[in-house]
């Protein structure tokens, strides 16, 4: 999600607001605070997913989207030279607010969940066979552009949603799904109290309402999540709602008996700070991240490396 904002208000935020930021936070006890991460720059992005906003892998491909109303097409790259080698279109889909990326054995799931200004009440899914993607990824050989596949559509509606006070203060956002034990998760982006709430959401099922299982104080604005099956662990990705003089961070929590374990979250800090939006584990000790053009730097895909644990 692109924020656009005048110089002279970018600065005055910062100043006026990151001073009371650090106290202000009831989820930082020392206990959950880590180490600062580095992000290690892997590649640097063509124009051609300027506005890049979620990650995931198949076979042969880091999968990426962009947001805000741009064509209704998934954009793979290669996984060892990160170079874009296929862009493939959904048919049946739109793209009103694409904001995240879910992956299992069988499908690709696309999220349709922004909603900066709190005025969407029906959300959209779409599902991919990776069956399909890989073969009309293959095809074509030469050229970027693969042709097409078919994406299944379902709609979902937040049960506790509330009308916003305007732009940028609803807590009714998203922009991270992920895939747990064959549900999504899927995790509030809160502009008003800097929270976010967790919904799971059954895919195969093709409308739902759902209601929010718990709420945790992350301190900050959720844009990506990605859980390791074989570590049962979470990653949150997030920043500051300051723009001047922000800061990104990661949570990484263990998934115990199919919850968060929040008592024993840990919170990491990102240097350098960006607009880091899409998150996916790339092994057990490291993250793959995303960041959108933004006046903190181009598009690109980094690296985290994670402490040991």
């Amino acid at each position: 999600m692109r924020v656009r904002i005048s110089l002279k208000r970018f600065l005055y935020s910062g100043l006026a607001i990151s001073a009371l930021w650090g106290c202000a936070s009831p989820a930082m006890t020392p206990d959950k605070r880590g180490a600062t991460l580095a992000v290690d720059p892997v590649a640097y992005w063509p124009n051609t997913v300027k506005e890049t906003s979620g990650l995931a892998f198949s076979a042969d491909y880091i999968w990426t989207i962009n947001d805000s109303g741009g064509a209704a097409s998934l954009y793979g790259f290669d996984r060892k030279k990160k170079k874009l080698e296929a862009v493939v279109k959904l048919k049946g889909a739109k793209n009103r607010d694409w904001e995240s990326l879910a992956a299992d054995r069988q499908y690709l799931y696309v999220a349709d969940c922004g909603n900066n200004n709190g005025k969407r009440k029906q959300l959209d899914l779409y599902r991919v066979s990776l069956a399909s993607l890989q073969a009309v990824s293959k095809a074509s050989a030469g050229s970027v552009d693969k042709g097409s596949v078919i994406a299944q559509r379902s709609q979902f509606s937040y049960g506790d949603y509330q009308k916003s006070s305007g732009k940028f203060s609803t807590n009714f956002d998203c922009e991270a799904v992920t895939l747990v034990e064959g549900r999504l998760w899927l995790f509030s982006k809160n502009w008003g109290d800097l929270q976010t709430r967790l919904y799971m959401i059954e895919p195969s099922v093709s409308q739902q309402i759902v209601q929010p299982m718990m709420t945790l104080p992350v301190g900050g604005m959720i844009t990506g999540a990605d859980y390791n099956e074989e570590t049962h662990q979470l990653a949150l990705l997030g920043y500051s709602k300051v723009s001047a003089f922000g800061y990104s961070f990661i949570w990484l929590i263990n998934v115990v008996d199919g919850q968060p374990d929040w008592d024993h979250a840990q919170y990491h800090r990102l240097q350098p700070y960006a607009q880091w939006e899409g998150i996916v584990w790339e092994d057990n000790g490291h993250l793959l991240i995303s960041s959108e053009s933004s006046p903190l730097g181009k598009q690109q895909l980094a690296r985290i490396t994670l402490p040991l644990r």
